[in-house]
């Protein structure tokens, strides 16, 4: 879905009947705190909103708790901004 050479990003969905997930994958050493715009073809990211249900950086697993908190983050015409911790990976779910 969306690759990020110089961020060191990587972003996909996935489907599976009515659920549906976006992964989202840093391998960038560094925290986006300032939020990291994903932007794509709509069809590829409807709009709505998005649950974060998984944070590998959550302070549960050991981490910095860098990310959006199991915030529901809305997603317009394919964009999408979210917190992304260093060298981790969040799964968000469309509600």
């Amino acid at each position: 879905m969306n690759a990020s050479d110089p961020n060191r990003i990587i972003a996909f969905t996935r489907r599976e009947g009515q659920t549906e997930v976006l992964v989202v994958a840093s391998l960038n050493n560094h925290p986006f705190l300032d939020g990291y715009l994903i932007q794509t073809d709509p069809g590829r990211l409807p709009s709505g909103r998005w649950l974060e249900t998984f944070n590998s950086d959550s302070a549960i697993y050991g981490g910095a708790n860098v990310g959006n908190l199991g915030a529901a983050i809305p997603a317009d015409d394919g964009r999408i901004r979210l917190l992304v911790p260093a060298n981790g990976v969040l799964v968000l779910q469309r509600s």
